[in-house]
């Protein structure tokens, strides 16, 4: 009976927890599209890779604000060519990211679910980055030789670390001492990773926090 008791306590102050400690899961726009990446390089084959998973830990404050902290994983691939004349060089490229976003979140009164909002800066980091290269010489080179290797510099690479803005909204859905908060956010990055890779990044989540 105690327990129940407490469980039942700790259901009505569900929205006064000072902090709510959880992981998300979704999907994301890809951070590379099929075309220009430089002047003369070319991304003819790009994979999407769509999943993003992570955590965060939100810490409230009155007025029903709060601050929320994420850190959230990614992967991303492409492959590149670059054509001059006397031969061709290939990308394949690899990496990780870690996105860092710093939200201000606004929660509308509500009783089992309240909608809100939250904007704030981001940076995202590049982390792992594996480059497969072969330079092929075209076949009027005299005893040309194709050569190749791996390196962790893609000669398309721009920026490890860039700095953006992000801004959404969703909902807040409690269940006894859990949250539940499905949302979209859509971020601007100042800079590109790679070449003129597609700055504009759209994500949709799904959290659970306690």
């Amino acid at each position: 009976m105690k327990l129940v008791g407490l469980f039942l306590l700790a259901a009505a102050g569900g929205w006064s927890q000072p902090f709510l400690i959880g992981a998300k899961v979704g999907a994301t726009t890809g951070f590379i599209d099929v075309g220009s990446l430089a002047d003369g390089f070319t991304a003819t084959a790009s994979t999407p890779q769509r999943r993003i998973v992570g955590g965060s830990v939100e810490a409230r404050l009155p007025y029903h604000l709060s601050i929320e902290l994420d850190v959230l994983y990614r992967r991303l691939n492409y492959q590149d060519y670059q054509f001059y004349s006397l031969g061709q060089t290939t990308e394949k490229v690899t990496s990780g990211a870690l996105e860092f976003p710093a939200l201000l979140k606004y929660r509308i009164a509500g009783k089992a679910m309240r909608p809100y909002v939250l904007a704030g800066p981001a940076l995202d980091a590049l982390v792992g980055i594996s480059n497969s290269w072969v330079n092929m010489p075209t076949p009027r080179v005299v005893d040309g030789q194709t050569t190749s290797g791996t390196n962790s510099s893609p000669m398309t690479l721009q920026n490890n670390v860039v700095a953006g803005i992000s801004a959404g909204g969703g909902l807040d859905i409690r269940a006894g001492v859990v949250h539940f908060l499905p949302e979209i956010r859509y971020t601007r990055w100042i800079s590109p990773h790679f070449g003129s890779s597609d700055q504009n990044q759209v994500e949709i989540l799904v959290g659970i926090g306690l």
